[in-house]
């Protein structure tokens, strides 16, 4: 009898642990998710990146296209860099940063002086 009892009490806190673990789950897995998102910048952030900012602006087709032309030039030059292991990790930073200041540079100058506008004022709100 008592083997029983036993037996049910540990089912039972297996049981509730499985649950507990299923709902906790995603909450953790989002937040990794948007840490993910935020490291990947232009080439695939859907909510924090250039893409999503680009998306508020109402572009023409023109302009979608010669930005995703920048993005993708500007994605394969990091490659490049990340790719040459003749650079020390701080040189590949630097290079990196310096690929990203020029990729912002292009975008800007594709944009208009309205859509610039409202781009300084969702990348403000985006830093708060």
């Amino acid at each position: 009898m008592k083997r029983r009892i036993i037996l049910i009490c540990i089912a039972v806190v297996l049981a509730a642990g499985s649950v507990f673990a299923q709902t906790a789950a995603p909450t953790a897995s989002r937040k990794a998710g948007t840490k993910q998102v935020q490291k990947q910048g232009c080439r695939a952030n859907k909510k924090l990146g250039v893409k999503a900012l680009l998306q508020k602006l109402d572009l023409t087709a023109d302009q979608k296209i010669k930005i995703r032309a920048i993005c993708k030039e500007a994605a394969a030059r990091i490659k490049a860099v990340k790719a040459d292991k003749s650079l020390t990790p701080a040189q590949a930073k630097v290079n990196i940063k310096g690929v990203r200041k020029a990729e912002w540079a292009q975008v800007k100058q594709v944009l208009t002086p309205a859509q610039l506008q409202k781009l300084r004022a969702l990348m403000k709100n985006r830093r708060k």
